[in-house]
């Protein structure tokens, strides 16, 4: 396997600019270019306003940049439609009900899930087989739920909803994940089982992951790769592997400066 194969993610000089036919445009990302290799969990942070959500938009096609270019496995999608993007990329947002679909079931949803990006009638494999597979995959998250196949979703708890996001999103040929303030919205108890399941996961499936979040504590815990972003562009990149001595107090500094 050479180097190229060994890139996850690829970015080149991306850049974006909000309200250009406006008197007082925004430019929310600089040239940015940044590489994600196989495996990695990078997780980002930065002042409110500094290009973070920009970022992960782009990645994921909601938001389309000016200039600059997005590769996934070696495969350019700069300008790719969300949707057709959705195979490889999955997503959790910072809303647990954004998600799911509130009046489906558990098993419903994650059917939904399994055949994002292909042509199939929404029945077609929900048999014996598929049950199995689902109750196996939510034995993992340790909630209770492979016995609730048939629950509707609007009436499981935040942690819940956003676990089976979290599940929906890994579901098909998922190679990266991206995770949009995964526990924003959630108790501090819940917010640690998202995130548990969520390295489990991405350790498991060997996925690579992008996180974007204000919890500095998740950032130091679960991240192996930290970057430091300010008015659109990264500031700091840091690696765990090499700088040992990384703590909240070493984050926090990056925001003083």
């Amino acid at each position: 396997m050479n180097k190229q194969d060994d890139i996850a993610l690829k970015i080149e000089d991306l850049s974006k600019t909000f309200g250009k036919d406006r008197p007082d445009p925004i430019l929310a990302l600089k040239e940015i270019n940044l590489c994600l290799e196989k495996g990695e969990f990078l997780v980002v942070i930065g002042d409110n306003g500094s290009g973070k959500s920009t970022l992960l938009n782009c990645i994921a096609g909601s938001t389309m940049p000016d200039n600059g270019k997005i590769f996934v496995n070696q495969h350019e999608i700069t300008f790719t439609p969300e949707y057709k993007r959705s195979k490889m990329i999955g997503r959790v947002f910072q809303d647990p009900t954004s998600g799911t679909a509130s009046d489906l079931s558990i098993s419903d949803n994650y059917r939904l899930a399994e055949l994002r990006g292909k042509k199939h009638k929404f029945l077609l494999g929900k048999n014996k087989a598929f049950h199995q597979r689902l109750e196996e995959r939510l034995q993992i998250l340790e909630m209770g739920l492979e016995t609730k196949t048939a629950a509707i979703c609007s009436g499981l708890s935040g942690g819940q909803r956003q676990a089976l996001s979290l599940l929906m999103a890994t579901a098909s040929d998922t190679s990266l994940l991206l995770l949009d303030e995964p526990t924003a919205a959630l108790d501090p108890k819940s917010a640690e089982i998202v995130m548990k399941n969520a390295e489990q996961i991405i350790k498991n499936q060997k996925l690579t992951a992008l996180m974007v979040t204000h919890n500095l504590q998740h950032a130091v815990d679960y991240g192996d790769r930290i970057i430091f972003m300010r008015h659109g562009e990264i500031m700091h990149d840091v690696k765990k592997n090499k700088n040992e001595t990384l703590s909240i107090s070493a984050l926090r500094a990056f925001f003083e400066q």
